[in-house]
């Protein structure tokens, strides 16, 4: 078999809706068109995608009336905070928001006029780490509410401990560290964690690595450069109760005994 182009299919409501959906706001243009079908093209896509309107014909009976629910059409792009920004300028809803997957893919999704799931998606990953050869993806545990595109910086009172200045802020690629972030940082709210980007070079976090524990285990890390939020991981687990308080009570005892974190 040698194919020699390819298409998706999806029967709608309203097929005239859909293409204008993504004529309007993704760039398609339409091959052909006529009254209940519609075949949209985009140079960079690698296939087409044809609107068919619900009962057509042409169709086999069975699936006439059938709708494109459940189906997820997926653009793979180069700048996913640009296009988010972009549609949402066009006033288009963000059915759902930047989201970052533990594994390192970020997609956010919109609604077409017929209920088809138009998904924006990378696998970007980080930027160069410059001083660590890990590719990340890199996570930080905290209380803030933050939004992509969001910088977290030094110089601002440290998460735990007595809160004072941090020269450094910290990022981790294992999501369980970012998840004992999350719980034991100070603050109101819900613990959370985001996938974010190091600007500038990161070394290792002597507080977990080097002068206290042998090698990097937790892969811990530490900056003097801001880190942009790429997204906020919402799929996480936190320990049980027990585990935690376990924990909450050495930090306490460390506190005590005026062991402070490792801040030059």
């Amino acid at each position: 078999m040698r194919i020699t182009s390819s298409a998706i299919s999806l029967t709608v409501a309203d097929a005239a809706a859909s293409a204008t959906f993504l004529t309007n706001h993704f760039g398609f243009t339409a091959e052909m068109q006529a009254e209940g079908f519609a075949s949209l093209s985009r140079e960079d896509a690698g296939m087409n995608i044809v609107f068919l309107s619900q009962g057509l014909p042409t169709m086999p009976t069975e699936q006439r009336d059938q709708n494109a629910t459940g189906v997820i059409v997926a653009f793979v792009v180069d700048d996913l905070e640009g296009e988010l920004a972009r549609l949402e300028a066009e006033g288009v809803e963000i059915t759902m928001p930047l989201t970052v997957e533990e594994w390192g893919e970020r997609a956010f999704q919109v609604l077409d006029p017929n209920g088809v799931i138009i998904q924006l998606v990378d696998w970007k990953g980080t930027a160069s780490t410059h001083g660590v050869l890990d590719p990340g993806p890199f996570f930080h545990g905290t209380k803030a509410a933050l939004n992509p595109g969001d910088l977290l910086e030094a110089h601002r009172p440290s998460n735990f401990g007595t809160r004072k200045e941090a020269n450094f802020v910290y990022l981790t690629s294992v999501l369980e560290t970012a998840v004992w972030g999350a719980e034991l940082a100070l603050g109101e709210g819900p613990g959370r964690i985001y996938q974010v980007e190091p600007i500038g070079q990161i070394e290792n976090d002597p507080n977990l690595t080097d002068k206290k524990i042998p090698g990097n285990p937790t892969k811990s890390y530490r900056t003097r450069q801001p880190l942009r939020v790429v997204g906020e991981v919402r799929e996480w687990e936190g320990h049980s109760p027990q585990v935690l308080q376990s924990m909450v009570d050495q930090v306490a005892k460390l506190k005590q005994l005026g062991i402070e974190s490792i801040n030059d």
